[in-house]
């Protein structure tokens, strides 16, 4: 089996879907229009935004 090259200093890689809390009804991931996601580093004071739209399909089956 090949090694893969050591990934560079930096690099940041996610995947699989983030937990999300529950609301009042004990549901956990809903859809939604709009997500916003923030990466803090209280540290060095920096931080990553990430924000994305969606338009919801009709479901065709």
């Amino acid at each position: 089996m090949a090694h893969a090259d050591p990934a560079p200093e930096g690099l940041f890689m996610t995947c699989g879907t983030l937990g999300a809390l529950p609301n009042a009804k004990g549901e956990g991931i809903r859809p939604a229009a709009q997500m916003e996601i923030e990466l803090h580093d209280p540290l060095l004071r920096r931080r990553i935004v990430h924000r994305y739209a969606v338009e919801a399909l009709p479901v065709v089956a």
